[in-house]
């Protein structure tokens, strides 16, 4: 049987030494984040798993990215960087959309890109669905 810890590891260890990995400037971290970052950092967390034979759960991947400041009429604002979003997304998504390991497999159920404002920075939500037979 395999637990929440379990979906974080197999997860960190797919992402770890990968291009994805090396494309950001901060860490991969199960769970939390550390307090007061500013880098690009991935944080992968799981939800539920169920307790069935055939166990399903949901975790997620999320990659941060630092808004930029802007000059808009005069006043800076914090917007997002779409073109660094972008370029993340497109060395996640083939990282993460599909994969079978020999007592798992798991695919991208859902994505998007949320705001954090106190900390301005957006980031990008992959939701990940397990089957662990």
């Amino acid at each position: 049987m395999k637990t929440t810890l379990d979906l974080q590891t197999i997860l960190f260890q797919k992402i770890k030494g990968s291009s994805l990995e090396n494309a950001i400037t901060g860490g991969i971290y199960k769970g939390k984040r550390p307090q007061n970052s500013v880098l690009e950092d991935i944080v992968i967390n799981a939800i539920t798993i169920d307790t069935e034979t055939l166990q399903t759960g949901v975790t997620n991947v999320n990659i941060y990215v630092r808004d930029q400041e802007v000059n808009v009429d005069g006043t800076i604002q914090q917007l997002p960087d779409s073109i660094r979003l972008n370029a993340l997304m497109a060395l996640a998504f083939p990282l993460l959309e599909s994969v079978y390991g020999p007592s798992y497999n798991f695919f991208i159920e859902g994505q998007g890109v949320y705001e954090e404002s106190e900390i301005n920075q957006h980031f990008i939500n992959l939701r990940i669905r397990f089957n662990c037979h």
